[in-house]
């Protein structure tokens, strides 16, 4: 037990002997953790140690001894005890004799002092700074403030940290000395580096089971299909004589190897001596009766299993829902030419229209005889209109004569062949995609219908459906996945329910065929069974909670389902939606500037053509503006 894996801690009453302690001692002690009182290192101290080792080895030459902690403390508490009597040297000493007899020894013929009493209230007052720090005494104990952290390491141990009661654990004792807060700064700084045994510097568990005789006995469901939650195959080689994969055990395997010690089990699969697959209650039931220490594997939660074992934490989402056919109908597709452009972008569209059709005709009109038309205003306004809508077929049978026109209707053309390009892809694609609807929505229609609907073999949906009305002869079990295809194509069942982990693949494999509608009957999820009052069942539920915010749930989930796709990764309308104004915005501005370009230059010119006219000094005003208006208007 000082491999890899275990780790050893030793109190003061070992760790103030360690400098004691022979090599071979301390060989077998490599990668232990101490505690023992720190005596601060001073001249002192350092004197004292030499003479004394000096001393000694000249007194017990065949004897290699170091001076330990008690030793130091001996020395100064004989100088207590020298202090003490040294206060008390006015006293006489009184001494009481002993009886005794001619066999007794010589110390029991010495006499008891009468001022013991005296002597010991002078050690308990008295404080100073000794070989060993500060000597203080209370309730005949000696006081130790400051502890050493040891880590036993080679030939000897080294200090690796320092406890104080104000403090904490902190990695130097200058640290009490500067600012307190420095030691809090990082947990992980707190300690020197760590050789456990086993010469590692890997944290071990703390606990492990020294042999194989304990492990725990967990039971799996055996799955004929959905093998992606839980897989149980054959395996002569392994040590159960199984191996059992899927999406579940990775769970439970991650929240193990979380665990701050070990623990050794077998999965089981859960069948009985033919091979047959027992049901998920009776799993629980075997928990219950203790059969199994444990049950793992794609089991609900539910208040009636609740109270046979208790369940961790759920570490999948739960929930029943009903699963139906989709049914083509094009019927509320009437408006659809509509639909590739959202409102805002056809209002936009067709005022552009009128803006540029008017820029045109002021341009134009005044050079261009194709744009003046008839004396009347209805005529202007039909030449303008038609014009700009012809330009949507680029059909205009007008010429445009003017520079700044051509300008104009260049940009123009430009818009207007992105916009029905974009228009006619978008319509393209909303055609040929088909538009799916349930072909029921109602599980209280079904039911009064007595229509048939399936469910899973060995699921508590059983139990659900029976309780929603559904007579048992209209519930039919389904296996697998083919089987729920199949008893949908052959008419054996209308709809389905189903717990949602299952739902995410049959849609993932049916995706365009299949759709869930209706009302969401919430359960907890799915969890591991532990009996009643199991200590290894809340550690695995707090091991859930962990993995599930790391996100480790979902990249087990991604692997265990590595040959599925969810609907929304297919989902033929994520890329079919309306276009919006924000995707042409800039076009219609660059348009909008360039028209309002063209009709500021166009007075501009207009202007210092008829400067005359703001010349001509009998001229009022309104006159001034009617013979512009009739110039700029003119027919």
């Amino acid at each position: 037990m000082m491999s890899k894996g275990y780790s050893w801690f030793i109190t003061e009453g070992l760790g103030s002997h360690l400098s004691s302690f022979n090599s071979s001692a301390i060989d077998t002690m490599q990668g232990v953790i101490a505690i023992r009182p720190y005596i601060p290192m001073s001249k002192e101290l350092s004197s004292f140690e030499v003479q004394w080792k000096r001393k000694f080895q000249k007194e017990n030459p065949d004897i290699d001894w170091n001076l330990d902690i008690l030793g130091i403390w001996a020395y100064d508490t004989v100088s207590a005890l020298a202090s003490a009597v040294e206060k008390l040297l006015s006293t006489s000493p009184r001494f009481s004799k002993q009886k005794t007899t001619l066999n007794t020894s010589d110390v029991t013929r010495l006499g008891v002092s009468q001022i013991g009493p005296e002597i010991l209230q002078g050690i308990s007052s008295i404080n100073f700074k000794g070989l060993s720090g500060e000597f203080h005494v209370v309730d005949r104990q000696l006081q130790s403030k400051i502890f050493q952290i040891l880590n036993v390491v080679g030939s000897g141990a080294r200090e690796i940290g320092i406890w104080t009661p104000s403090d904490g654990i902190i990695r130097d004792i200058s640290l009490v000395e500067t600012t307190k807060s420095t030691y809090l700064t990082s947990n992980k700084d707190r300690l020197r580096p760590i050789i456990w045994p086993g010469d590692t510097t890997d944290i071990p568990k703390g606990w492990v089971t020294p042999t194989n005789e304990n492990r725990l006995r967990i039971g799996v469901p055996v799955k004929q299909s959905f093998n992606e939650f839980v897989k149980v195959e054959n395996n002569s080689g392994s040590y159960s004589g199984y191996d059992v994969t899927g999406y579940c055990v990775e769970v439970f395997k991650a929240a193990i190897d979380e665990l701050p010690y070990a623990v050794l089990y077998d999965l089981i699969p859960f069948q009985d001596s033919t091979g047959k697959a027992g049901s998920y209650d009776d799993l629980v039931y075997q928990v219950n009766a203790q059969k199994y220490d444990a049950a793992v594997g794609d089991i609900t939660i539910t208040a009636s299993r609740s109270e046979l074992v208790d369940f961790t934490l759920p570490y999948a989402e739960g929930g029943v829902s009903m699963v139906v056919l989709v049914k083509k109908d094009m019927s509320k597709d009437t408006w659809i030419f509509l639909k590739p452009l959202e409102w805002k972008l056809w209002v936009t569209t067709g005022a552009f229209f009128f803006i540029i059709g008017a820029v045109i005709w002021i341009l134009e009109h005044r050079v261009n005889r194709e744009f003046r038309g008839g004396p009347h205003p209805l005529y202007q306004w039909g030449i303008m209109l038609s014009f700009s809508f012809s330009t949507l077929v680029f059909a205009q049978k007008e010429r445009v004569l003017s520079s700044l026109g051509r300008f104009v209707i260049a940009i123009w053309l430009f818009v207007v062949l992105i916009i029905t390009r974009s228009y006619t892809a978008n319509l393209t694609s909303m055609l040929t995609i088909q538009r799916s609807d349930p072909t029921y929505t109602d599980a209280i229609e079904l039911r009064d219908r007595r229509y048939n609907v399936g469910y899973q073999e060995g699921s508590f949906v059983f139990g659900i459906l029976k309780g929603m009305g559904f007579h048992e002869s209209n519930l039919i079990i389904f296996k697998s996945p083919k089987d729920f295809d199949d008893a949908f194509s052959n008419g054996t069942i209308v709809a389905a329910f189903e717990e949602l982990p299952y739902i995410e693949l049959l849609l993932a494999e049916y995706c365009s065929k299949y759709m869930t509608v209706g009302e969401i009957y919430q359960y907890d999820g799915l969890g591991f069974v532990f009996p009643k009052g199991s200590p290894l069942g809340p550690d695995i539920s707090r091991k859930i909670l962990s993995i599930r915010e790391e996100g480790k749930t979902k990249n087990l989930k991604r692997a265990s389902f590595k040959t599925q796709r969810s609907c929304s990764d297919r989902d033929p309308f994520a890329s079919s939606n309306s276009l919006t104004l924000s995707s042409f915005w800039v076009l219609f501005l660059i348009t909008g500037l360039c028209a309002a370009f063209a009709v500021i230059v166009y007075l501009i010119v207009f202007l210092c053509e008829n400067k005359q006219i703001l010349n001509e000094p009998n001229s009022t005003t309104w006159e001034k503006n009617h013979q512009f208006s009739h110039k700029v208007l003119r027919i």
